[in-house]
């Protein structure tokens, strides 16, 4: 990177000299407009492993529906009608499974849940994500365990600073802040027992 920038720089200079006989300003601006680029474009910016960003200033509705990648559960949350009490001003932690962990279900599963049929099924299921409370990684891993709004308790635990739920998912990202709670997303969608898919 310092070598490149060097090169831009007697690059910069060589032209701005020619500039002084020409006198013209649009050189001077074609050159600032090529140093800017080629910073650019040989810099890209380090991919996100979600696209998920926190603000403890609004709430979990409104932080998870700007994450493209998280659309499938903000998409099944607002079939259930539960979208607005995520809105509200409660205080609690999301599971959130990423579109690619839905994919990972078999085939006809999302559409199925979608239907208005199988509403309370659904609501099962996510309330099954959503726990009492706002809770950071850390306190679960202390309490090793979280109770659901669907009544069933999650085991939470860590190895190698890689934190599980219920053994079989794990949190790729923790503790995303909001106004109302905090969402941890996650690389697998959690059942209840009993609940089948």
């Amino acid at each position: 990177m310092p070598k490149r920038l060097a090169a831009l720089a007697v690059l910069v200079v060589l032209v701005l000299a020619g500039c002084s006989r020409s006198g013209g300003q649009q050189t001077e601006t074609a050159v600032a407009t090529l140093a800017t680029e080629s910073i650019i474009t040989t810099e890209p910016p380090p991919a996100a492993d979600t696209t998920i960003a926190g603000d403890p200033g609004k709430p979990i509705a409104d932080v998870l529906t700007a994450a493209d990648d998280l659309s499938t559960m903000r998409q099944l949350l607002d079939a259930a009608g539960m979208m607005p009490a995520l809105a509200g001003k409660g205080a609690n932690t999301l599971f959130v499974p990423t579109n690619a962990a839905f994919e990972k279900l078999p085939e006809g599963v999302v559409a199925s849940l979608r239907q208005p049929a199988n509403r309370e099924k659904l609501r099962t299921l996510l309330r099954y994500h959503l726990v009492i409370g706002s809770v950071p990684t850390s306190q679960m891993l202390n309490i090793m365990s979280v109770m659901t709004y669907q009544g069933g308790r999650l085991k939470v635990t860590a190895q190698e600073g890689t934190v599980t739920i219920d053994g079989t998912v794990t949190v790729s990202r923790p503790d995303v802040p909001a106004s109302n709670g905090l969402i941890d997303v996650v690389d697998g969608v959690l059942w209840p027992q009993g609940l089948k898919p």
